[in-house]
């Protein structure tokens, strides 16, 4: 008989081991630095060197701070608000991160150091761009039209320089990446976000560049007041012209104060009263003399007074009102939108574009309903007006073509730019490119013109341009003869 010991370990066989213990694995450190899932600095961001742990800090500070919005429907105040207490700050701190990391590309040597510079840089430089270029803008019912259309090339303008930094960037990261296969996921990256944001960096903001000018297209000035030529040298007399938009101003009364004014202050005699009424009956006949026929277009009271008085001295008094906002030297409104009135007495030459030895332009405020009384005390009034600024925008000039109108041979003084500027004659240039033009045309005595030619554009604008100057009256020349004129014009759409 086997003992019982053995027989319990035969029935009940051997003893088993005891079970293993589970153990679990160490977790997976947490990446320095990831983007959107994708690791850019694998080991933890406290073991990494001080230029990285730099960028980390630098990078997560500037994209922690949401890009800021206008509020929706905002009108002017509330959006210079926006402007200045939330855009403006907002992208002084987005350009200072990305001005960092950038710095710290420079700084690097190794290709890993410098992709993770060059990725951080360029994402804080995409979403700017991309939140410039969709920001909203004041509806055009709330704003000056003309306003709102140059804050949004300002706006846009920025956001395609933003842009543009944004593809240096990703440039950068293509250079770190090339030639190392394991960053090969972050070099297709940039190309693909440089290649999102090129509709932003190369788009068109408001209408296409002006075309050139052609060569030899030097432009005239037309002097302010036409007149049958200039003495400087002669004695001068002084025409004074008053401009009033109060109803009820007496302009002659303003005009005769501004006569005395003028001979005390500048020793300016006017034209004696019984010429400039003889003027005046001529120009209500339509003629520059009276034994003269009636011209083509009636001449101006400089044009007649200039043919009598060689050193014909123009004072042009306007009085004019305008509301406006107020604003200090830092552009911000300091108040709310006043009328704003002045005297403004300018001075020309009729037939010149010299001002030597003219007065100093003259500006002086007025009531904001100025009357007659008003407007002759402020000529002797003390001190001159303020240079307060006001904040005002105004037209920015015709549509169509740019003309350029160069020397006339044969003007005897007449104001040939403002008339051919009056007949639209830049319209005539409809296709985008330039034309440069040699035009000929005789005035007759009366001021019909006729015999025009015109070469050098297309068969197109060359017969608007002639149309358009046959169109042309002019008053009657001085001499009483035709006069052969040409020039050349230029226009550029």
């Amino acid at each position: 008989m086997r003992p019982l010991p053995v027989l319990l370990l035969l029935v009940l066989g051997c003893p088993s081991s005891p079970p293993p213990q589970e153990t679990t694995p160490d977790p997976e450190p947490e990446p320095g630095i990831a983007l959107d899932g994708q690791v850019l600095y694998a080991s933890p961001i406290e073991s990494a060197p001080e230029s990285i742990r730099q960028a980390q800090s630098t990078f997560e500070g500037a994209w922690a701070s949401e890009p800021p919005m206008p509020p929706a429907d905002a009108g002017p105040d509330e959006y210079r608000t926006f402007a200045t207490q939330l855009f403006a700050p907002y992208v002084d701190q987005q350009v200072s991160a990305a001005s960092q990391l950038l710095d710290l590309w420079e700084g690097a040597s190794e290709p890993s150091e410098k992709l993770i510079h060059a990725v951080l840089a360029a994402r804080l430089l995409h979403r700017s761009a991309s939140w410039m270029w969709t920001l909203p803008l004041p509806d055009v019912g709330d704003v000056n039209e003309q306003a709102r259309a140059s804050l949004e090339r300002s706006i846009r303008g920025a956001a395609q320089n933003f842009a543009q930094y944004a593809a240096a960037a990703f440039g950068k990261c293509v250079e770190a990446a090339a030639d190392t296969p394991e960053f090969e996921p972050w070099r297709a990256d940039c190309v693909r976000r440089a290649e999102s944001i090129e509709p932003i960096r190369t788009a068109q903001i408001g209408p296409p560049p002006p075309t050139s000018m052609p060569e030899g297209c030097e432009g005239t000035i037309d002097p302010m007041f036409a007149a049958p030529g200039h003495d400087a040298d002669a004695r001068p007399q002084l025409l004074v012209l008053v401009e009033a938009e109060t109803e009820g101003v007496d302009v002659a009364a303003v005009q005769q104060a501004v006569e005395r004014w003028a001979r005390s202050e500048h020793d300016l005699r006017a034209v004696p009263a019984n010429r400039r009424r003889a003027a005046e009956r001529l120009i209500e006949a339509g003629k520059t003399s009276s034994r003269g026929p009636v011209c083509a277009a009636p001449p101006s009271l400089t044009w007649v007074l200039g043919s009598q008085v060689p050193n014909l001295v123009v004072a042009k008094v306007d009085q004019s009102c305008h509301d406006a906002t107020p604003i200090d030297e830092n552009m911000q409104p300091t108040g709310p939108a006043e009328t704003v009135c002045d005297l403004i007495i300018s001075w020309r030459r009729a037939g010149s574009l010299s001002d030597e030895g003219l007065p100093p332009l003259f500006r002086r405020t007025l009531p904001a309903s100025p009357t007659t009384e008003a407007m002759v005390a402020t000529l002797t009034a003390d001190p001159p007006r303020d240079s307060a600024i006001f904040g005002a925008l105004g037209g920015l000039g015709g549509s169509g073509a740019r003309m350029s109108v160069g020397a006339i041979d044969g003007d005897p003084g007449y104001r040939i730019r403002a008339a051919l500027e009056a007949l639209e004659i830049n319209g005539c240039q409809t296709e985008r490119g330039a034309s440069r033009l040699e035009l000929a045309w005789t005035v007759t005595p009366t001021g019909v013109v006729e015999s025009v030619a015109v070469e050098g554009g297309d068969d197109t604008v060359n017969t608007c341009v002639k149309a358009k100057l046959e169109q042309l009256t002019l008053t009657c020349t001085p001499s009483g003869d035709p006069i052969p004129m040409q020039t050349t014009l230029c226009l550029a759409n």
